[in-house]
């Protein structure tokens, strides 16, 4: 679905508090991914409990 990277990380007070991040070519790409019923039927699949936040952002160029 234009993922291009990925990683997880798991919160080490809070085993719940999990981040997921993607990389995509853009932002067109990352809105369709988050609206996704595939998303959806995933996370539903692997236990999340509530609607996830979500950010868009861009790496900055230093």
């Amino acid at each position: 679905m234009g993922v291009v990277a990925q990683a997880v990380y798991q919160s080490v007070d809070n085993p719940n508090d999990v981040t997921v991040t993607h990389d995509f070519h853009s932002l067109e790409q990352a809105k369709a991914f988050a609206a996704s019923p595939e998303l959806k039927s995933a996370m539903e699949k692997s236990g999340v409990k509530r609607a996830p936040q979500i950010w868009y952002t861009t790496k900055s160029a230093k």
